[in-house]
């Protein structure tokens, strides 16, 4: 949209990452307090229409009793928190992009014209002015950004332009792999519901399909402590670079 004036967010960014991924994580970055206060209300409110019979209960009790034998007890078991709350949390994930919260910012892919030469030089001479204006320059960190030239000159012009804005490193790898394990632990959770509905029974072993998924979280662990690595790899071989060349 156009503005009559610009002074929040400069998002920098390498195009040699995938926009997926700054998507999930900027979409991660302005809703996951929206995020856990849904999944908070969702379970509140479905335990407490559980414990006022107004949701119909399982067939599956605890039997909870102690070694002495001077308590049993029967407790029903509700799987509603369990299914809807994660549901629910996923709303303002999903509403992210149109949240009222969201910060006006500029990037480059939709403030910089990519089809008419004439505007996109127009706006590429721009840059300084944006950055200058900006209150802070929030770099989309992925280990291929200090290989690019172009990120570079954002990072010093906008230090040099604007001593006193604050840089923001945000490293693409946190919100993926936050969003690995939140989305597999509810995987994990739905396999154990359905595996207790399936058997009727609160075993340990109705645990063994839902660790299924584990294989998949440690595996988006795997490549985020692997990018990392080339990360600090690629950044260390550049600042010895530098140091040689000057």
């Amino acid at each position: 949209m156009s503005v009559s004036e610009f002074d929040d967010v400069f998002l920098s960014h390498t195009w040699h990452t995938k926009g997926i991924w700054k998507f999930l994580a900027l979409s991660l970055q302005i809703s996951w307090r929206n995020i856990l206060l849904c999944w908070l209300l969702a379970i509140i409110l479905m335990e407490l229409l559980f414990y006022l019979d107004l949701l119909p209960p399982d067939h599956i009790r605890w039997d909870v009793s102690n070694p002495g034998g001077t308590y049993n007890w029967d407790v029903p078991y509700s799987q509603w928190g369990t299914i809807l709350a994660p549901a629910v949390s996923l709303v303002p994930f999903l509403l992210a992009p149109y949240a009222s919260q969201a910060q006006v910012c500029f990037l480059d892919v939709a403030c910089i014209h990519q089809a008419d030469d004439h505007l996109k030089e127009r706006g590429i001479y721009g840059l300084g002015g944006f950055l200058k204006a900006s209150k802070e320059l929030r770099i989309l960190w992925s280990p291929p950004y200090l290989s690019r030239l172009w990120c570079i000159f954002e990072l010093g012009a906008y230090r040099m332009a604007n001593p006193s804005g604050t840089i923001s490193i945000k490293p693409l790898f946190v919100e993926v792999t936050v969003l690995a394990c939140w989305l597999g632990i509810q995987l994990i959770n739905l396999l154990w519901v359905l595996a207790v509905a399936l058997t009727g029974d609160l075993a340990f072993y109705t645990l063994l399909p839902a660790l299924v998924p584990l294989i998949l979280i440690f595996h988006s662990m795997r490549c985020s402590a692997e990018g990392r690595l080339v990360g600090l790899v690629s950044m260390s071989g550049r600042s010895q670079s530098l140091s040689e060349e000057y």
